[in-house]
This record gives C-alpha cells, sequence and structure tokens, in this order.
C-alpha cells in the first residue's frame, strides 16, 4: 500500500507531467501557513506541500495541483469547489488549528496584563459590529511588541494575532476594538473572495464604528499600520 507522501508524490507527478514538467517531486514540509512552495529549474520542479493536506483525499490533492500548476504556468487558475469545500470544514479546522498556533512564533499565548481580547470580541458583539458568529476564533497577543503591524489573521485557520502594543492602560477599548473588528472580519472572511473582495467587505463593516477617523489617526500616531 502506498504511504501517504508516495500519493502526495505520484498525484503531482501526473498533474505536473500534463502541465509540461518532466521531472516532478512532491513531498510533505512543515510549514506555518497552507501554503506550497517549489523550486523550478527548466522542465523539472521540486514541490514542499504543507503536512496540513496530509490526510487529505485525492481529489483535493489534485484540485490543489491542478491550481498551482496552472498557476506556475501563468493561467488564472482558483481552487476547484471540492478543494475549498475540504480546505474550509470543520474537521480540516479542528485537526489543525491547534498545530498551526504551535507552530507561529508571532502569537504568544499569554493572557493580557491589561486588556483581554475576548472581552473586546464580547463588546464588538453586543454593538452590532460582528454580524457572524466568531466562536470558531482564537486570538492572541503578538510576541513581538516592535511588530509594525497593528495585527494578522488566519482565514483557514481561524486565529487572530493582536500587537501587544495595544495592551496598555494608556489605549482605550474604542481603538482595541477596531483592530480587533478588522482582524476577525478578515478571519471569518469568505475563502473564495478575492483581495480586493474582502477589503470591501471589511470596509462597508467599519465604516459605522463611531470615531473611526480618530482612531485610525492613533494607531498611525503608534507608528503601527492598521
Amino acid at each position: 500500500m502506498d504511504t501517504v507522501e508516495e500519493k502526495l508524490n505520484m498525484t503531482f507527478q501526473e498533474v505536473g507531467n500534463r502541465f509540461g514538467f518532466e521531472n516532478v517531486t512532491a513531498t510533505f514540509a512543515a510549514f506555518t501557513d497552507v501554503k506550497v512552495k517549489w523550486i523550478r529549474t527548466m522542465k523539472s520542479i521540486e514541490m514542499h506541500v504543507t503536512d496540513y493536506l496530509a490526510d487529505a483525499p485525492e481529489g483535493v490533492l489534485r484540485g490543489i495541483a491542478e491550481c498551482i500548476f496552472g498557476k506556475i504556468k501563468g493561467n488564472d487558475t482558483e481552487y476547484s469547489d471540492e478543494v475549498v469545500e475540504w480546505l474550509t470544514s470543520d474537521k480540516v479546522l479542528a485537526e489543525n488549528q491547534d498545530t498551526y498556533i504551535s507552530r507561529n512564533r508571532m502569537i504568544d499565548t499569554d493572557e493580557g496584563k491589561y486588556k483581554n481580547l475576548e472581552e473586546s470580541i464580547d463588546r464588538l458583539k453586543e454593538n452590532g459590529f460582528l454580524k457572524e458568529d466568531p466562536s470558531k476564533i482564537k486570538i492572541f497577543w503578538s510576541t513581538d511588541p516592535d511588530w509594525n503591524q497593528s495585527g494578522a489573521s488566519s482565514n483557514l485557520m481561524k486565529t487572530v494575532i493582536i500587537n501587544k502594543r495595544f495592551d496598555t492602560k494608556e489605549i482605550e477599548d474604542s481603538i482595541l476594538d477596531l483592530v480587533v473588528l478588522k482582524y476577525v472580519c478578515y478571519a471569518l472572511s469568505n475563502f473564495k473572495d478575492s483581495k480586493d473582495e474582502r477589503a470591501e467587505k471589511l470596509e462597508e463593516t467599519i465604516n459605522g464604528y463611531p470615531g473611526f477617523d480618530s482612531v485610525i489617526d492613533r494607531i498611525e500616531k503608534m507608528g503601527l499600520d492598521f
């Protein structure tokens, strides 16, 4: 019986050959994010595939391979419905979210000293800013206070990281809540949406936030990108 990695290699070889690559190898790698990296030399290519896909059905692996090889060839390819349905399933999230968190060096699993991120989410829910259920979201402070981003999020792993510089007595809850709102909305966004579509929907959500312009100005004065 073929091993999981042998099935991965065979699937990517078959698809790669159809796209004109004569020598194709594919192995799993313990990446933090869900991604595929490759090294290409003429008609040879070495693929490194996130090990979050180790339990993926053959159809999903094939769909991912077809999309990746298509993009390498310059085609405007997208993931199939089968791939999207599997990647965004509750099963994949449950099996991989904790692994993602343990691998992410930006995540500080300790609680905040002055601010509580879960309370921030509760305030946003109570005030009607969060329309979708955030129960799958896991939210953390960052490990690096010198990070120049206000936060980050993973749509597939439903994980949000907020810059630790907001964990101070001086920061009003309204400022923290807007930052949390932005990244929670990204984490809850539709995986199939383009970057522009996500930005447009986010703008619709945060435009009505009280004192939006002054909050953004305060964040920028902290030297952070919103």
